[in-house]
């Protein structure tokens, strides 16, 4: 396939110096003078990458390439630009449309460069065709979605027949499966996304590529569902899901018999077969039976109802049944040994009360019941609590659904922003550092909460795309402010957990930092003990090539988590971040307090680093201060603010001393 150049500008001198530098190069070059010109040659010819003026008559090289972004695939686009312009093209960079923005004048080599790079980029997002295997099948789609051709597999696994499917759009086929997000797969050639919540569906997960123009190929996997669950169970002798109804009819049957039947799902399933293959979901069956006969009584029923669902049906009252439940989900609170490997499988569970007093007198009913209470935990992030259902509980199920529609898009329709929230060195009262927060508005739902839609986009695969854009507008906001002369320090990202397990994490950092013209030591990267305990042994060694690289990193939220010195000094860190919650009521005297000096004293001693965060009063600076805390981050300094205004405290600081005040 011939590697086609698209290069934009108005200066018909400028189009000539570029066509000279390119003619050695291989590429087919085309050119154009308006932005409106270029979209008629990428509708004719689909060039993989575009070279633009950022300032052309009529619409600019940013709107044009947010234009170019609609097409499959979305070629790589590249901004030539001004001084007077960065602020102009880092809302370019901030929209996630823009690959790389240079300087005018530019250097030739440099230029050249970027150019190969950006064609390469192109390249590794398009797939070679899928093979698919056991439990997979390939669907080849038009570009509104819709079912072109199917392989053998897909009768069995979508459970219709060819002839229904064809014409059909994925959104009627799959469960869980929305327009939004089939517009996401098709704009989004190599992502992946997760599908299928409730009990009874199917588990999927789907990831696309570019078959040829207008048609693509997707790669549909099972992760659970009626043909995973028969072969489960058959191996673990736990119940299917129509037995465990069978099991859950014939108690109702004893209307004087209380009955409680809980669901469980396993928080981390995505990332455990990651690391442990597909054979991860067998081997957790048969490590929960063994739990569940060793920890609860023996008349507790156990049933499949997904790879990584699970019922019980616990003929005890309420009080009684939460308390065997909850001892269960303590004892997975604690490091499992699955396959060989050490690994957090933090549950989530949920349950409902059988009786016309509770709303539910049918086996259905309480399955869907504490389904609902399990998909309610699972939102909230919440691990080994049980929830009781409540009814209001489905009203948040349509709000989360709401919610997660509309965050298939999100960054297409540029709803993203970050702000920055500085760190202040508590001696001197300079800015050391600053935090990068994210932040969603939506023109429909308004402002979502980080703590809504962030476990969304874990659950849902997500979370890699939003986090590369976090990281690139972080690194590309330095590059700005050192463009425009301001004394720049490290920003903060925070990385989700399932982005520090993603295996090309380290490649994939060190490209942004290239591609931002920053350097590592810009950028710090914030891990929470959570998603570190998680798997201990390859996080530490991610850390630690991160680490190599320049990139300093943060421990944060500590005290919240499991807070052992058993793995910290194992993790190659430089800074601890203590929690909130231990600065809100400290105090010299207090018991909290005194642990908030052994906690900054043991990691003095162990080299860390120590930032206090949520810090909001002159009495906390001043007990902090006398703890001998290093930096401090809170409201008594700045609220998060937006870049402009961060950029006028790097120039106007340092701070006053509030503990004076």
């Amino acid at each position: 396939m011939d590697r086609k150049l698209l290069l934009v500008d108005d200066e018909s001198a400028i189009l000539r110096s570029l066509k000279r530098l390119f003619r050695r190069s291989g590429y087919q070059l085309l050119m154009a003078e308006t932005a409106e010109e270029g979209l008629a040659i990428c509708s004719q010819e689909s060039p993989q990458v575009i070279l633009s003026d950022f300032m052309l008559p009529g619409m600019n090289g940013s709107e044009l390439l947010q234009k170019t972004s609609t097409l499959v695939p979305p070629p790589v686009g590249i901004l030539l630009s001004g001084q007077a312009e960065l602020n102009l093209v880092l809302d370019a960079l901030n929209s996630g449309q823009v690959f790389k923005f240079i300087t005018k004048p530019w250097d030739d080599q440099d230029l050249l460069d970027q150019v190969e790079r950006a064609f390469k980029l192109f390249e590794s997002q398009v797939l070679p065709p899928f093979v698919p295997g056991p439990g997979q099948c390939v669907l080849k789609l038009g570009a509104n979605g819709a079912l072109l051709q199917a392989s053998t597999e897909a009768d069995q696994m979508l459970q219709v027949q060819q002839h229904f499917m064809a014409g059909a759009r994925l959104d009627e086929l799959l469960p869980g499966m929305t327009p939004a997000k089939c517009d996401y797969l098709l704009h989004h050639p190599g992502s992946s996304i997760t599908l299928g919540q409730e009990y009874g569906s199917g588990r999927f997960s789907l990831c696309s590529r570019v078959e040829a123009a207008g048609e693509h190929e997707v790669l549909l996997a099972s992760l659970g569902g009626p043909a995973a669950e028969v072969a489960i169970e058959q191996k673990n002798r736990a119940l299917g899901q129509s037995q465990i109804l069978e099991r859950i009819r014939s108690h109702l049957e004893e209307p004087d018999t209380p009955c409680m039947v809980a669901c469980m799902e396993v928080a981390r399933f995505r990332e455990l077969n990651r690391q442990l293959g597909f054979m991860a979901s067998s081997s957790l069956l048969s490590l929960l039976g063994q739990c569940i006969h060793k920890h609860l009584p023996p008349e507790v029923s156990f049933g499949v109802l997904g790879a990584e669902q699970f019922a019980l049906l616990i003929p005890a009252t309420e009080a009684e049944g939460v308390k065997q439940l909850t001892r269960l989900l303590e004892h997975f609170s604690e490091p499992q040994a699955l396959m060989g490997r050490s690994v957090m499988v933090p549950l989530y569970a949920g349950y409902s009360l059988a009786g016309p007093e509770h709303g539910a007198n049918e086996a259905e009913s309480l399955l869907q019941q504490a389904a609902s209470a399990v998909h309610s935990q699972a939102c909230a992030g919440v691990v080994s609590e049980p929830r009781r259902y409540d009814p209001l509980l489905d009203e948040d199920v349509a709000n989360r659904d709401r919610i997660e529609n509309a965050l298939f898009g999100a960054l297409e329709r540029n709803e993203f922003s970050l702000v920055y929230q500085p760190k202040v060195q508590l001696e001197t009262g300079t800015i050391v550092g600053a935090e990068a927060l994210l932040r969603w508005k939506n023109n429909e739902l308004g402002n979502i909460s980080p703590a809504t839609f962030i476990p969304m986009a874990e659950e849902n695969g997500l979370i890699n795309i939003i986090g590369d854009w976090v990281l690139a507008a972080a690194c590309a906001q330095v590059r700005v402010w050192r463009l425009q002369e301001v004394a720049t320090v490290p920003i903060s990202v925070n990385l989700a957990a399932p982005q520090l397990r993603n295996d090309s994490l380290v490649s994939k950092v060190t490209g942004i930092i290239n591609e931002s013209g920053s350097s590592p030591q810009d950028l710090k990267i914030e891990l929470t003990e959570t998603s570190l305990i998680q798997d201990i042994e390859s996080s530490a060694e991610r850390i630690e090539e991160l680490r190599t690289l320049g990139v300093g990193i943060a421990l944060d939220d500590f005290g919240t988590g499991y807070s052992s010195l058993s793995y910290l000094h194992r993790l190659p860190i430089d800074v601890l971040k203590i929690d909130k919650c231990f600065i809100d009521e400290i105090s010299p005297d207090s018991g909290r307090g005194r642990l908030v000096k052994h906690i900054i004293n043991m990691a003095h001693d162990m080299g860390y680093e120590v930032i206090a965060e949520g810090v909001e009063s002159p009495y906390q600076l001043e007990v902090l201060r006398e703890f001998g805390c290093d930096i401090v981050q809170g409201y008594v300094y700045s609220a998060p603010v937006a870049p402009n205004t961060l950029r006028e405290m790097l120039v106007e600081q340092p701070f006053e001393n509030q503990a004076f005040v």
